[in-house]
């Protein structure tokens, strides 16, 4: 597991319980009340790659949110972190963390995933680097040629 969303691990579980909470009281599981949110972060000029702050003039001026050092709460950042609790509401045991809507077993789901933020046990995005190694010459024993 990696680092995931660059957000505190305290304010991860603090999103987390505000949701849980929100889910208790509607008695919604923890899944559909993480969907929810998410949906609503979800809008038409996210789904664009563009996350509009602001316009005027009838759309003539316009500023544009972006994600830098101290802006952790970016739609964008609230997105991945909002999947990120999905991934670890599908990876729980659902014999042991029941994601059916009883507000016992939403509490023990949410500490359960806040356990494992605090632990650094979150999703990892997929993390590639991709290198040229035509020019390394290796050689190729019997044959007197290199690779």
């Amino acid at each position: 597991m990696g680092a995931g969303v660059q957000i505190m691990a305290i304010k991860k579980c603090g999103y987390l319980r505000q949701i849980a909470e929100g889910a208790k009281s509607i008695t919604s599981t923890l899944k559909d009340a993480i969907l929810g949110a998410q949906k609503s972060v979800y809008s038409p000029t996210f789904q664009k790659g563009r996350i509009v702050v602001s316009q005027s003039g009838s759309g003539q001026a316009g500023s544009f949110q972006m994600a830098g050092t101290g802006n952790d709460w970016t739609q964008d950042n609230i997105f991945g972190l909002l999947e990120e609790f999905l991934q670890m509401v599908e990876a729980a045991d659902p014999v042991l963390f029941p994601d059916d809507s009883d507000p016992a077993h939403t509490e023990a789901l949410r500490a359960q995933i806040a356990g494992n933020i605090m632990n650094g046990n979150v999703p990892q995005g997929v993390r590639q680097t991709q290198g040229d190694f035509t020019l390394i010459n290796i050689p190729v024993f019997g044959t007197g040629m290199s690779v």
